[in-house]
């Protein structure tokens, strides 16, 4: 019996997200007699955010956020043109203080223990509920509500990550102004400046004498308050014609963009992410609160039919290509961005507009929309898409058809070829992708190699080695385990595959065993070599081993899971070298897949080119190739007569590069959730 108490919801996080869940249940009386558990390390006691978005009546009623939209405009205007109607829609505003001191009356009627704390660490219990560890104490609950923010996988070629930036002045006036009104807000004025970028001009009208006037970028650079002060004075001043007002608040802010994907996940059915990190926001326009408000009834209302809470929705394939397409171009080429917005509202309705951003048309509509369009950007865009889309596909089948290549030398008596392929593939990405060691906590291509590193690189290395010294078994135990781990989270990066840690190392393990699974017998024989007893495993129902037989349903498991194309590669790389000897198997995978996936990660995060990669490798990798011959001529002698001692040098070098890419990847997770932490969630 477990000695922590069990709630019944627990939220991690009382931002936006959360606040409207909470409201959710509240209103379908789904908090009564609940314990609830929240984390939240700030007071929630100032409004810190401005939330605003489109909906009809009904729907905003629906929603139950109609109390908190106070209020709204009827009316919209874009690039000075004469203010259009949103005929059955309004466009709300909502104050965060609203939105927080709502939830915090809604929670004093009930059974709150509030943490002012974060959350480290999330793991599920024998029963299903899921264990919340942060640095002080544990705490289990049936339901957990997660709104942390969200990491990044790395970047395809065809994905893009821009900020939304904005600075905004909420302005009183002396006097009223006449002229205005205050039933019309401008979504986005173009003229301003573009500062080779996307910007224009926001404003939100609460009265004839208090306006909020914002300026917003669309850019990889984010918007300094020293570029944004002379452009709303200017523009409050010459486009709007005051001289005279105070400024009330200032709203500063920044809303990553992005058509990455997002490595957060689930840990069981019961844990629901919520916010940015359910992929709520989004991103061709940063809007969130009326999508994460649709999400919260649908938790609601999926626990009270179903007793049990509902996964957060996908945007259908084609909006994810439109939103794409356009982050695409606003990336490379912001000053477009101008052009595009102010046709898109000059050509369409803006009801269908507004219809489209919502995800809501038809796919005539859709056409209907982008033909008014400039084509030539976006076709040009849409063939780079679809291309390196393509190409992402095509690489899952390099590795194969060099596997297939390499069995079809060994039919024909051409193992050299095979060897000679290898031996190249080694030299050039197997030994160098693990040379750069010394560049991975600094991510500086200029990074010097200090006597400090390479000790500390040898004296890791001999630390490995001194275990297989004492004691053969322990040393490859020792191995498998911290290869599958590396091989995991490898490959994972690479693929989009998964961000849960342990899943990582299960997939490692996986592709360890079935490798040496499809060459048992060699398997026993290389570790007799080292010392180590032979395995015995009984035949399985198929007429295979038995753990290869397990390893099979565990790739059918994979498949269903991860839904990805790269585990049907990885497999068919493994059956298809299960015809080689297992050193060239071994290699295939290591150099093939997974070197050149690490290759690629360093490339990406220290920003520089194959070749430049490649001369900061060679020391090292000269050095690896002098290590290894020293090794087997002074150890083992001739090592082609005992592959098993390869393994042992192997782990001895590939022990400290493990170390330092675990590192590697730790700071890449930090920076993305760092960067997730400017999403309104």
């Amino acid at each position: 019996m477990s000695k922590f108490k069990t709630y019944d919801y627990a939220f991690i996080g009382l931002g936006a997200a959360n606040s409207l869940l909470i409201n959710s249940l509240h209103r379908k009386g789904l908090l009564k007699n609940k314990s609830i558990l929240i984390f939240e390390p700030q007071e929630k006691n100032s409004n810190d955010k401005s939330f605003c978005y489109w909906a009809d009546t009904e729907e905003n009623k629906t929603l139950g956020i109609a109390d908190l939209s106070k209020v709204n405009w009827e009316n919209i205007q874009v690039n000075q043109s004469l203010p259009e109607k949103l005929n059955d829609q309004k466009y709300y505003y909502v104050n965060s203080l609203d939105l927080y001191n709502q939830t915090k009356s809604i929670l004093s009627n009930y059974s709150v223990s509030f943490i002012q704390n974060k959350v480290n660490h999330l793991e599920i219990t024998e029963n299903e509920s899921i264990r919340i560890i942060n640095k002080e104490d544990t705490y289990i609950s049936k339901f957990i509500f997660d709104s942390r923010p969200p990491q990044w996988h790395e970047l395809k070629s065809n994905e893009s990550f821009i900020w939304q930036s904005f600075i905004g002045w909420r302005i009183q006036l002396d006097s009223k102004l006449e002229d205005s009104e205050p039933n019309t807000f401008t979504m986005m004025d173009f003229g301003v400046e573009q500062s080779n970028s996307c910007q224009f001009i926001y404003t939100l009208p609460f009265s004839k004498n208090e306006i909020l006037v914002e300026l917003t970028r669309f850019d990889k650079k984010i918007l300094s308050q020293k570029t944004a002060d002379p452009i709303l004075l200017h523009y409050i001043q010459e486009r709007i014609g005051i001289k005279d007002f105070k400024i009330k608040e200032i709203e500063i802010g920044k809303i990553p963009m992005s058509s990455g994907k997002i490595k957060s996940e689930s840990i069981n059915s019961n844990h629901i992410l919520m916010g940015s990190a359910a992929g709520l926001v989004k991103p061709s326009t940063g809007y969130a609160f009326k999508r994460m408000a649709y999400h919260s009834f649908s938790i609601a209302q999926s626990i009270k039919e179903n007793h049990k809470p509902n996964p957060p929705f996908e945007a259908p394939r084609r909006f994810q290509f439109y939103d794409r397409l356009l982050l695409k171009i606003l990336e490379n080429e912001p000053t477009n961005g101008r052009n595009i917005f102010s046709t898109l509202f000059k050509k369409v309705s803006t009801s269908l507009v507004l219809k489209f951003l919502d995800e809501k048309t038809s796919f005539n509509q859709d056409i209907k929309i982008l033909g008014a369009l400039p084509k030539g950007i976006f076709i040009k865009t849409a063939i780079f898409d679809i291309f390196k889309r393509i190409k992402n596909k095509l690489n899952l089948f390099i590795p194969i058809l060099l596997s297939i290549l390499f069995v079809f030398f060994e039919k024909l008596g051409l193992g050299i070829l095979t060897q000679l392929g290898l031996l190249i593939g080694l030299l050039t990405v197997g030994i160098p992708h693990g040379a750069l060691d010394h560049l991975l906590v600094t991510r500086k291509i200029q990074t010097p190699i200090s006597p400090t590193f390479i000790f500390n690189y040898l004296f890791k290395g001999a630390g490995m080695f001194a275990i297989w010294w004492l004691s053969p078994s322990i040393g490859l135990i020792f191995f498998i385990l911290y290869s599958a781990w590396h091989f995991g989270q490898t490959d994972s990066e690479e693929w989009n595959l998964t961000s849960n840690k342990f899943t990582q190392f299960i997939l490692g393990i996986w592709v360890l065993v079935t490798l040496f699974s499809f060459h048992l017998n060699e398997f026993n024989l290389i570790i007799n070599s080292i010392g180590v007893s032979a395995i015995e495993i009984p035949s399985g129902v198929l007429g295979f081993n038995l753990i290869l037989e397990i390893c099979l349903f565990i790739t059918l498991v994979f498949l269903l899971k991860l839904r990805n194309l790269y585990i049907a590669e990885l497999f068919t790389v493994l059956a298809v070298t299960s015809r080689l000897p297992l050193l060239y198997s071994f290699g295939i995978y290591f150099i093939f897949v997974h070197s050149l996936n690490g290759w690629k990660h360093l490339k990406a995060k220290l920003n520089c080119s194959n070749w430049e990669l490649t001369k900061r490798a060679t020391p090292f990798s000269f050095g690896a190739v002098l290590i290894f011959i020293l090794f087997f001529s002074n150890t083992f002698g001739n090592w082609k007569s005992n592959v098993g001692p390869f393994f042992i040098f192997l782990s001895c070098i590939s022990f400290p590069h493990v170390w330092g890419m675990t590192k590697f990847y730790f700071k890449n997770h930090s920076m993305n959730s760092s960067i997730g932490k400017e999403c309104n969630s």
